[in-house]
């Protein structure tokens, strides 16, 4: 745990974006915000690994509404800081389990938002009631396509780690979010996450 304004993984540089109070706080709303909506029906959380785990796991206890938690895999980065743009699936869960109830789309962040589209292209096919898509972060500037439904902070262009995103698997297990060093002072500009 560490609530240093600077940490360093793989000998990189990272300041501090956002503290763990600012998360929960943005956590709340966004819970708040789903259960308003989808009080009367039970919603099949899907969670997309690994990086939305920590943030699924205080989103669905926030929302304290009966779900079924499932979760999917989705690969476009592997050991770099962009997108590869191809996203490979791995889906955790009976694919019926899905038809005619309301799907939510965890993720922790969005940049360009092939990723997401390929995920709700996959889960469509099995013909759910509805697809909606929460995330913890959004980088509209890079965003493309339809815009999720429930976003909690949109961020400029930045590479973060930290409250389960990674750099090359490092970080995840920081409470705080935290951004490239290099790109605070605006001297490079890099992506991660679909």
């Amino acid at each position: 745990m560490s609530t240093d304004p600077f940490v360093v993984v793989h000998g990189k540089r990272f300041k501090r974006l956002l503290s763990a109070e600012e998360i929960q706080g943005i956590v709340r709303q966004l819970a708040h915000q789903i259960v308003q909506r989808h009080r009367s029906e039970e919603l099949v959380c899907v969670v997309i690994l690994k990086g939305a785990f920590m943030f699924a796991n205080d989103l669905i206890r926030a929302m304290n509404i009966p779900c079924e938690i499932t979760f999917l895999r989705a690969q476009s980065y592997g050991a770099h800081m962009y997108s590869s743009g191809k996203v490979h699936i791995e889906f955790f869960t009976n694919h019926q389990r899905l038809q005619d109830r309301p799907v939510l789309i965890i993720e922790d962040i969005v940049d360009s938002g092939l990723t997401l589209q390929a995920i709700r292209d996959y889960l469509a096919q099995y013909r759910p009631k509805s697809i909606e898509t929460v995330t913890l972060l959004l980088k509209p500037d890079t965003f493309q396509g339809t815009p999720p439904e429930y976003v909690g902070k949109a961020i400029a262009p930045l590479f973060v780690i930290g409250y389960g995103m990674d750099y090359n698997e490092g970080g995840r297990y920081l409470q705080d979010i935290y951004v490239l060093d290099s790109e605070t002072a605006g001297t490079q500009s890099t992506s991660n996450n679909g």
